[in-house]
């Protein structure tokens, strides 16, 4: 009796064993089938499964990677650009007070010390001698020229300026160049040179912060024969090691960084009818990296027709509101823009600005902050970003709402050699009633 019982569960078990190996062949063989049936449909397309693979172990091999990158802020990619050193890669000519170090066959000029003959360096605060601070006024106040005691005496008086000499049997060269400048502003003058009638200064300037009207004045008495006055821009050294490092490794040292891209120096200014309060909100104050006066939820200001504002929480006297943040578009070079060489940057920028309706004075504060990062390169691709671009990097409500928003804003990329693209359509915008104006930029990475 147990012997059948026996027999009877082996059967048992031997039959259970059977359709659980059928189940296996079966699923097996659709399984199977599936995946012959998806290779068919994917070699179909021109792409194995194998390609397939590939293509999906290295989008995470890449995201791996990029996760795997340090996150920087283009301005701490400077500090790091910015302390290379490159004295074994280049020719230097050295001078008392300055050298020529060529790297690449480009020459750049470096300040090492200031000049030892006699000159003076001053700031002049333009807003409290320029009523109407417009550009013709803010011309006629920069001058680059020679004078005699009489005319060097007369701009003196003319503009309340320190006259810092007497001595009438000599000459003055006077240097001007209005900032529009610089919270914090940094002159040295490293040398005078006579050639030919002509005075060539080698100037270093450093200007950051709010950009505000001052000015500085340079005085040299001579008694050379001096037609012409000319400047020479100078590097600092780290400012060269930033230069040449670019040049080498690119935006992203060679792609060991994720460097967050910053926008560089919006500023807005606001031109009501009349005196008016005016609330100004940015869309994305969480991507806010620098602001004047600080942002916390809004700036709130007495604005006037000739654009003086009165911070009503500061009780500062500005001419503009200023932020700079992270952008929240990445742009990059696309088949339309301009290029343009380094050296032609100034000749270009106030052609386009006009167009896209900067007054004089406001292209002239563009420009000058921008211009020394835009000649530095040999050439540069430009592009203005459209409307829509901009509201989708910064938002920017305006309370009440003006009647004209102009928002002008570059993106650029320096390039060693032309590339081919189609130039940018321009419009102009009108301006009309209470006008807001914002300019800014950023840099393609």
């Amino acid at each position: 009796m147990d012997q059948e019982k026996s027999e009877s569960k082996k059967r048992i078990i031997l039959i259970i064993g059977l359709i659980i190996l059928l189940i296996i062949v079966f699923c097996g063989g659709m399984l199977f089938g599936r995946k012959s049936t998806e290779k068919r449909i994917q070699i179909g397309n021109s792409q194995t499964f194998n390609e397939v693979q590939n293509e999906a172990t290295n989008e995470i091999n890449n995201t791996i990677e990029k996760q795997n990158k340090l996150s920087i802020s283009d301005d701490e990619l400077y500090r790091i650009y910015s302390q290379m050193d490159y004295s074994a890669d280049t020719e230097i000519k050295q001078f008392d007070t300055y050298h020529i170090a060529t790297y690449d066959g480009d020459d750049y000029y470096v300040i090492d010390g200031d000049y030892e003959g006699e000159y003076d360096i001053s700031f002049y605060e333009l807003s409290s001698k320029v009523e109407d601070r417009s550009y013709e006024a803010l011309e006629k106040f920069a001058i680059n020229e020679v004078m005699d005691y009489s005319d060097y005496a007369a701009y003196c008086e003319k503009w309340d300026i320190e006259k810092k000499y007497s001595d009438e049997g000599m000459n003055y060269i006077v240097y001007t160049t209005p900032l529009l400048g610089s919270g914090v502003s940094e002159i040295r003058l490293a040398e005078v040179e006579y050639k030919d009638s002509i005075a060539k200064l080698y100037i270093w300037q450093n200007s950051n912060g709010l950009r505000i009207m001052t000015s500085f004045i340079v005085v040299i008495p001579t008694h050379e024969n001096v037609e012409k006055v000319e400047k020479q821009h100078l590097y600092t050294q780290s400012s060269l090691n930033y230069a040449i490092s670019r040049k080498k490794y690119g935006d992203d040292y060679n792609g060991k960084y994720n460097v967050r891209v910053t926008a560089k120096k919006p500023i807005i200014y606001l031109y009501p009818e009349e005196e008016t309060i005016v609330s100004v909100k940015l869309g994305y104050s969480d991507k806010i990296t620098c602001s004047y006066p600080k942002y916390v939820s809004g700036w709130n200001v007495l604005a006037k027709p000739n654009g003086d504002l009165l911070d009503l929480d500061t009780n500062k006297n500005l001419y503009a509101l200023y932020y700079e943040s992270e952008v929240a578009k990445k742009f990059k070079i696309t088949n339309d823009g301009f290029v343009v060489e380094g050296k032609d940057t100034s000749g270009f920028l106030e052609e386009k600005l006009a167009k896209l309706g900067l007054t004089e004075r406001e292209a002239e504060e563009f420009i000058v902050y921008w211009l020394p990062k835009l000649e530095q390169n040999k050439y540069n691709y430009i592009r203005f970003a459209t409307e829509d671009e901009i509201n989708e990097n910064m938002p920017l409500d305006i309370s009440p709402k003006p009647d004209s928003v102009i928002r002008v804003w570059m993106v650029f990329k320096g390039l060693d050699e032309p590339i081919d693209v189609l130039e940018q359509d321009l419009k102009t915008p009108e301006r009309k009633g209470f006008v807001a104006i914002e300019w800014g930029g950023t840099e393609i990475e």
